[in-house]
């Protein structure tokens, strides 16, 4: 399969994984996420009044934040890989480990 349509197949998937029942949850009920919309609903309310009108930054907030939610996404499935990787070649991890500190000491040394 070439990769226009793995592309495509990934960014359905993706449309998926941000509209499914346990992420809206997620995003309604999420301590962080509720804490980060308040500040960013009282700075939006802010800018408003000082311009005295409406601004889209609603809309360009969701698009941005879209981005950020894919990014992370994609940055938890490789390191789900990565997991995954080491825990089916521990020998091989440990050893990288062990060459991580050894290179740590020699440039300690230097």
């Amino acid at each position: 399969m070439d990769k226009r349509k793995l592309y495509s197949i990934m960014d359905d998937a993706m449309q998926v994984l941000t509209q499914t029942s346990v992420w809206d949850d997620i995003e309604r009920n999420d301590p962080n996420i509720q804490q980060a919309r308040r500040q960013f609903d009282a700075a939006v309310a802010k800018a408003e009044k000082l311009c005295g009108k409406s601004l889209d930054i609603e809309e360009a907030s969701a698009t941005m934040m879209s981005a950020y939610c894919y990014a992370g996404i994609l940055y938890g499935i490789q390191i789900a890989l990565a997991i995954r990787e080491a825990a089916l070649h521990p020998c091989e991890f440990s050893q990288h480990v062990l060459d991580r500190i050894a290179g740590k000491r020699e440039e300690e040394v230097a």
